[in-house]
């Protein structure tokens, strides 16, 4: 009776951040701050679980893990729609290096930064090794959402694309390692935690090949879909299903072969997915939501010493590498001083807690030979985004500018 509770109380919220009143609120500054990069559902999300009102449990989650499966391969879909053919073209090829920069930085800096903190507490480098790995490709990127950071400071106009693009296309860059660490690792009794080229290999080939399927498949459906809205929702509800069940029935990132699926649907659809898009859009924020819910419940604020020790480091490495990405879009775009809107990039991708949520279900998270736990991991995940979004929002608040009221 108690998960039936909590989870009737999970899917309202998810239902109400859908709703005209919701979406109305989510369009203010401070709006599209919280609910942008999910803080808002992540803290209900908290406030349900083992930590709050005890209505959700972790344990009593795992028994509906099709339905956290199904939004970890929805977002994976968004994120592969991304991937257009036209998007080289359109994209200036500075963006692509600056995202190309940021996550070579991100996974080595984060990375050596774990694995230095956690030897610090005498843990193994092959036990520490794929937490550390995942910790850097978290700490890739930042929030595409500007709306927070729009200002009355003209002169970030020009900056707002180039953050935005450069957002996606680390989604894209994000999903695609993510899904090449997720099966690289494996647990054995006897040997522990052992990493494997082979595996690695085979996986994206599988990864590959079932995302290729599930597209053209869908690409197949869609086109019998006609013109009905319902039909075509019903049939990317299923798709994405399959497709996140077929992943994790196989032992792969739901996320990287759903946004494979995706990129062959929007290369291959055409008019129909471009019909509707906003079917596609408005069905997007109630499964993000839920997802944030997710998080919240599987978050563990019970921190060794190690794990805060690493948060703390990791929020000062990341805001290191986030000034290098401010000093190299300054030095493309040629602009003398630091707009504003730039402090954006310190802001936490939302796929951070998406991916550290699908870490926490899989064997390796829920496994006793790592040094954090998939509840850990959330928690260290959660809780430098919420710093981060801080630091963003009263540093950005600190350059405000008054309104020019000359005629």
């Amino acid at each position: 009776m108690r998960l039936l509770i909590g989870l009737t109380i999970l899917v309202t919220l998810a239902l109400l951040a859908s709703s005209q009143r919701f979406y109305r609120w989510r369009r203010t500054r401070l709006g599209a701050a919280l609910t942008t990069g999910g803080w808002l559902m992540v803290a209900i999300g908290f406030a349900v679980g083992p930590f709050g009102a005890n209505f959700v449990l972790p344990e009593q989650l795992l028994e509906v893990e099709p339905l956290i499966l199904f939004c970890l391969g929805w977002i994976g879909l968004m994120v592969g729609l991304q991937a257009h053919r036209t998007l080289p073209r359109a994209v200036p090829g500075s963006v692509f290096a600056l995202t190309g920069i940021d996550m070579l930085l991100s996974v080595l800096v984060l990375s050596a930064t774990t694995l230095a903190i956690l030897a610090v507490f005498d843990v193994a480098i092959m036990s520490a090794l794929p937490v550390a790995l995942l910790m850097g490709v978290f700490g890739a990127g930042w929030s595409a959402e500007v709306r927070s950071l729009q200002r009355r400071v003209h002169d970030a106009d020009h900056v707002m694309p180039v953050i935005r693009a450069a957002a996606g296309i680390s989604s894209l860059a994000a999903v695609a390692v993510y899904g090449l660490l997720f099966k690289s690792f494996s647990i054995d009794m006897l040997d522990g935690i052992t990493w494997s080229a082979w595996d690695m290999t085979l996986g994206v080939m599988i990864s590959l090949g079932v995302g290729m399927t599930m597209g053209l498949m869908g690409k197949w459906l869609m086109s019998l879909a006609g013109r009905s809205e319902g039909e075509f929702l019903v049939v990317l509800l299923g798709l994405v299903t399959l497709t996140a069940g077929a992943a994790a029935t196989l032992g792969y990132s739901p996320l990287l072969v759903a946004a494979l699926a995706g990129a062959i649907i929007v290369n291959f659809t055409g008019k129909p997915l471009q019909r509707f898009q906003r079917v596609i859009i408005e069905a997007e924020q109630p499964v993000a939501m839920a997802l944030m819910l997710v998080a919240g419940v599987l978050a563990d604020p019970r921190l060794s010493p190690q794990a805060v020790s690493l948060m703390l480091a990791l929020v000062i490495m990341r805001g290191i590498v986030k000034l290098i990405d401010q000093r190299i879009i300054r030095r493309q775009m040629k602009i003398q001083h630091n707009p504003p809107a730039l402090v954006g990039l310190i802001r936490q991708n939302p796929l951070a807690i998406a991916m550290a949520v699908g870490y926490a279900i899989a064997p390796l998270g829920r496994s006793e030979l790592t040094p954090l736990s998939g509840g850990q991991v959330v928690m260290i995940v959660v809780m430098i985004g919420v710093m981060a979004e801080a630091f963003a929002f009263l540093q950005h608040g600190s350059h405000e500018q008054p309104e020019d009221m000359t005629p």
